[in-house]
């Protein structure tokens, strides 16, 4: 609010909220009251919610489906929860006794709540106590998944099964399970890693559940009713004006505290044996840690922003201690000596730690270590390769230069993540004796030199967003990529100039790559370029967006083109293709193939000093189009679905009208445009100043937004734009 009384008195506060009487409160202008679903948009989210497998169940499933989703009200998340519930129910006896549960007679509000929990009252056992146990967080927090998954092996909610032989694939599946129902929501990535929320009427359930065992203030005695609260969720708690209880948090088994370093000093955490978890944020004391230290049964320990640069050395006897997550902490290093218990150790954002002590070796159950955003960090210790059980290995953003060699020995390494490691230089030789291998992250490593040989073993490897061809018999030729990345969707192959023959090229089997939606080919500019090469790397199908730069053939590829070979190549096959962007074709002079693509709604075309057509046409779907290119004649012009254009170089010629213009057919009109932006005007390429490339834009009577830029700035607006009567903006840059 306070940010406001400096702003314009158009500015507005947009206030949404479940209840009418909130809206009055807040003295709103404006009150919009929206509505509820009709039947037929409930049932087309129904429908959308529970998948693809409803058609294949029957019609009488749908019948019933329909009387249930009748009684949800119109209301959005009540459908979405029932349509989750409802997906593995397959006998239609299941179904019919939730449409003729009595929960889902209620009306109005009361609705939503019957339900959750209808919802709630099938879930399996396991679910429902994982579940519950997710009320521990305030309302609206982050909740990351891979620590949920921690936090719930940690109160033994989950255990192992036949054909399973990690309780963290199991948790991952609980989690899918929880989504899938909608009591966790809004799943999204964060630098590498899933985190969700709980929507507030579901977080309302689950607390209701929980009832007395949960509180959410501090215990004053030691009282019958004190005994009975199992969880704590203390967040905005004034400090104790007395010593807390002896016995305040003996029954706890789990803690949530934020920012109230007091709560659990004085010794009051001595005596709870039960206590399993313990999450805290903002901790300014060591007197906290070694108070949290003494809890005999810790398995899980999670901090963000700890202001100390160090542990006590208490950490080294807590034996029971499995998970610790140390986040955006000023820790320099950690003792010498650590728990050796460790199955999952964080310490992600920690921006000032410098190493990890040799004794990390000694953890011969770590599992997982995260070291994401670690700035300083510019060495493993030679140790970790005796962490023989490590699974997940996450040193992205550090200043890391070379892994030691002893990763090579991680055998049931899953996931290497080194995303944005900018120092890092080679990988080392003998990953591809890494058999389990599923995940490299390697995208941003700027200085990364090439692959190792022998990459190409590795074919469990799945995610790869990064392949450099490195230069000579040291590193992995592109060949190599065919046997990895099978399910990979972004994909960027660095190092093209080293792939000197189209057979080699050939040899990628790009094509058979049938999840990659999204490839990035780059060349170093330089003229011993082979025009086959760009042929050899032939796209999958189902390719949406696509990125070339430094190519310096004469040709484009073939496979883009219409007819290869002298026969119809079938523009069709390209028809998920939506995004082109081809920067720095140095030689390259006619274009073929890509005015026909069906979807194409971008196209890019960026330092294309030598380029003078681009052959067939029109654009069927273009919708964005941005060129540098100086000697550029486009024929036929530019198609009605245009929304914006940019243009660099003295490109000025694109701007004439067809009508001047031979080969003119009204259904490249400038003139009936709707919308178009024009901008990055770089020069005039005729020599008459930008007041000639200006007149030319007389035509476009429907354009609505004008930038230049480069231009020194003209002194008048020449008379022509009175014709530009849609005019809404003009900025100029000079």
């Amino acid at each position: 609010m306070v940010h406001l009384k400096s702003s314009t008195s158009r500015s507005k506060i947009l206030v949404t909220t479940r209840s009418r009487r909130v809206a009055e409160v807040m003295k709103s202008a404006e009150l919009h009251d929206l509505p509820f679903l009709s039947l037929h948009d409930s049932w087309q989210l129904f429908d959308r919610s529970f998948g693809p497998g409803l058609k294949e169940l029957g019609y009488e499933y749908q019948l019933v489906g329909k009387e249930i989703v009748g009684k949800c009200g119109g209301v959005p998340l009540a459908i979405k929860v029932l349509a989750g519930t409802l997906r593995d129910k397959k006998l239609i006896g299941e179904w019919e006794a939730m449409r003729d549960n009595n929960l889902l007679d209620f009306e109005g509000e009361e609705s939503v709540s019957a339900c959750l929990k209808l919802s709630y009252f099938y879930l399996p056992s396991h679910l429902k106590q994982c579940f519950t146990l997710c009320s521990l967080f305030p309302k609206g927090h982050q909740i990351y998944k891979e620590q949920l998954i921690d936090l719930w092996i940690a109160h033994n909610m989950i255990c192992l099964t036949i054909g399973i032989d990690y309780l963290e694939d199991i948790g991952d599946k609980y989690f899918s399970s929880l989504v899938q129902v909608s009591f966790l929501q809004d799943v999204n990535e964060h630098y590498g890693r899933l985190r969700c929320n709980m929507h507030d009427l579901v977080h309302d359930l689950a607390r209701s559940i929980l009832f007395e065992e949960l509180s959410t203030s501090v215990p004053e005695d030691a009282t019958s009713s004190a005994k009975g609260h199992r969880y704590f969720c203390l967040t905005n708690i004034q400090e104790p004006r007395k010593l807390l209880p002896k016995k305040g948090f003996d029954n706890a088994r789990a803690m949530y505290v934020d920012n109230v370093d007091a709560i659990i000093s004085h010794n009051a955490l001595k005596k709870a044996k039960l206590l399993r978890s313990v999450i805290m944020d903002h901790i300014t004391s060591t007197d906290v840690l070694t108070a949290i230290f003494q809890v005999k049964n810790l398995k899980y320990l999670e901090i963000t922003r700890l202001h100390c640069e160090a542990l006590p050395e208490a950490i080294s006897h807590i034996w029971s201690l499995q998970s610790m997550h140390l986040t955006y902490s000023d820790l320099l290093e950690l003792p010498k000596l650590v728990a050796t218990k460790f199955k999952n150790a964080e310490l992600s954002h920690c921006r000032k730690l410098k190493c990890l002590p040799d004794s990390i070796g000694d953890c011969n159950m770590l599992s997982s270590i995260d070291l994401y955003n670690c700035e300083e960090l510019t060495a493993l210790p030679n140790s970790i390769g005796r962490n023989e059980k490590l699974r997940i290995l996450r040193i992205g953003y550090t200043k890391i230069e070379k892994l030691p060699s002893c990763i090579n020995t991680l055998r049931n390494l899953q996931c290497l993540d080194l995303y944005s490691s900018r120092k890092l230089l080679e990988l080392p030789e003998g990953l591809g004796n890494l058999e389990k291998l599923q995940v490299l992250k390697l995208k941003r490593c700027k200085k990364l030199e090439g692959m190792p040989r022998g990459i190409g073993q590795l074919g469990r490897l799945q995610k790869l967003g990064l392949f450099v061809v490195g230069e000579g018999e040291k590193f992995a030729g592109i060949s190599e990529l065919a046997n990895i990345g099978g399910n990979c969707e972004d994909l960027i192959i660095r190092g093209m100039e080293h792939v000197m023959e189209p057979h080699d090229a050939h040899k990628a089997c790009l094509k058979q790559k049938r999840n990659l939606k999204r490839l990035s080919l780059k060349w170093k500019m330089y003229d011993g370029v082979s025009d086959g090469v760009l042929d050899g790397l032939e796209l999958p199908p189902r390719v949406t967006r696509l990125e070339i730069s430094g190519y310096s053939g004469r040709q484009y590829a073939r496979w883009m083109q219409n007819v290869v070979g002298g026969r119809g190549q079938g523009i069709a096959y390209f028809s998920f293709l939506r995004v082109m962007n081809l920067c720095d074709f140095p030689n390259l002079k006619q274009l073929c193939g890509v005015v026909e693509l069906p979807s194409l709604e971008e196209l890019g075309l960026y330092n294309m000093p030598s380029l003078e057509s681009i052959s067939g046409g029109p654009f069927p779907s273009l919708v964005k189009l941005e060129m540098s290119c100086p000697k550029l004649k486009v024929k036929p012009y530019l198609p009605l679905s245009l929304q914006k254009l940019d243009l660099y170089s003295g490109s000025e010629q694109l701007l004439v009208s067809p009508r001047r213009c031979e080969g003119y057919s009204s259904s490249f009109s400038f003139s009936h445009r709707n919308m178009l932006n024009l901008g990055m005007i770089a020069g005039s390429r005729s020599g008459q100043g930008p007041g000639r490339s200006l007149d030319l834009l007389q035509h476009m009577t429907t354009l609505e937004s004008l930038e230049i830029e480069h231009f020194d700035a003209p002194t008048e607006l020449p008379e022509s734009f009175g014709s530009l009567h849609s005019l809404q903006m003009l900025p100029i840059y000079s």
